[in-house]
């Protein structure tokens, strides 16, 4: 495993989680958080500094999908920046998903947990109601330690 501060984090990260596999989180393979699917994104060569965290918020529904589409698009414009999400078709698997860019040296293992179960709450929340969006949604409490974060599995695609 390569010493880059980015490995080094998916390396920490993956011991708080209890995790055995940091090489498949490394290589950008699905896994999952609280029952929703995660890949992580760096570039040593594009960015080493950034990493993006994608979160699948799931299918596009067949009859919101035109005022869904509409909306994301109209959020995407106005959060047009590096440092906030953006919304995405994925090509693999036609769900909408959530792009988020960090700074890897912001980020600790606790922080990077934090981040993907707020998410994780957030795209629940999506799938309940999708025209949620773009209003204030309460995030979940902050967890303590590793033993809440028993479900960090690996999806092979």
């Amino acid at each position: 495993m390569s010493h880059s501060p980015y490995s080094r984090l998916i390396a920490q990260f993956c011991g708080l989680t209890l995790f055995e596999q940091p090489e498949t989180l490394l290589k950008g393979q699905a896994f999952q958080v609280e029952g929703i699917d995660f890949s992580l994104i760096h570039s040593e060569q594009i960015n080493p500094a950034r990493m993006t965290i994608c979160c699948d918020l799931g299918e596009l529904g067949q009859t919101q999908a035109p005022d869904l589409c509409q909306k994301l698009l109209k959020m995407n414009l106005s959060l047009h920046t590096t440092e906030k999400p953006i919304f995405a078709l994925s090509p693999d698997t036609g769900h909408l998903v959530r792009l988020q860019a960090e700074t890897v040296a912001e980020l600790t293992p606790g922080s990077l947990l934090q981040k993907l179960k707020v998410l994780a709450h957030e795209a629940r929340q999506w799938r309940i109601d999708p025209l949620l969006l773009s209003q204030e949604r309460r995030a979940p409490p902050p967890s303590k330690g590793a033993s809440s974060f028993a479900s960090l599995m690996v999806r092979n695609r």
